[in-house]
């Protein structure tokens, strides 16, 4: 119906968690029949997604663009939801919508995906740029997945390079933590500790428990 354009009857007929190509044509479709501003007002959170999404939200997202509704820090968003996913061909296409001067932080990007190790061991990663941070983060959060005690051991100082504060580690040191307990390694119980508050949760609990009844630490 609605690659009919049959614009008025899909409006009265749309029903509500339907897919992600049905709320796309729905848009379009309030956007066909003159409600503008409403359409465009959901299509940032549509575009705004770590995978491609249907062939039908093309046209939407077209006129969204071309209203000036597309931001280059909303571009960045999407890369850094992408490369989340593993996905570097979507995140390679979005990159060229960059100006030229940024586009070179893309490729650095997705070369931390890929060999984060030797992107942090050789300092690959420049620092001080405003993309230093979110990088560098990505590359430690990638490492830690195959190598957590190397992480762990590196982590002050990679902090420290990259300037990232107490609460933009806080995730990656609760990884940290319950990849180290779960291996039994020696630095676990320092990195259970390092856990705070407001980043724990019921594993680290339990993984807290169970450091501490191995070693008669109750």
């Amino acid at each position: 119906m609605a690659r009919e354009a049959a614009w008025e009857d899909y409006l009265r007929d749309y029903r509500e968690d339907l897919g992600t190509s049905y709320e796309c044509w729905h848009s379009e479709a309030q956007y066909r029949t003159g409600a503008r501003t409403e359409a465009l007002k959901v299509v940032p959170a549509l575009w705004t997604h770590g995978r491609s999404q249907p062939d039908a939200c093309d046209a939407i997202f077209k006129l969204w663009i071309e209203s000036g509704g597309l931001s280059d820090e909303r571009v960045w968003r999407r890369i850094e939801l992408a490369l989340g996913n593993g996905e570097i061909r979507l995140a390679r296409y979005l990159g060229k919508r960059l100006p030229s001067a940024e586009r070179k932080w893309v490729d650095i990007w997705i070369d931390a995906h890929k060999k984060p190790a030797e992107m942090l061991e050789q300092n690959k990663i420049p620092v001080g740029k405003k993309r230093s941070k979110p990088v560098a983060l990505h590359a430690m959060k990638r490492w830690a997945r195959y190598d957590s005690p190397a992480v762990a051991a590196e982590l002050d100082r990679l902090a420290q390079r990259y300037g990232l504060s107490k609460k933009e580690i806080a995730p990656l040191v609760r990884q940290l933590a319950v990849f180290l307990a779960s291996r039994q390694d020696m630095l676990a119980e320092s990195f259970l500790a390092r856990v705070d508050n407001a980043s724990e949760t019921e594993s680290v609990r339990a993984w807290r428990v169970r450091v501490a009844l191995s070693r008669r630490d109750w």
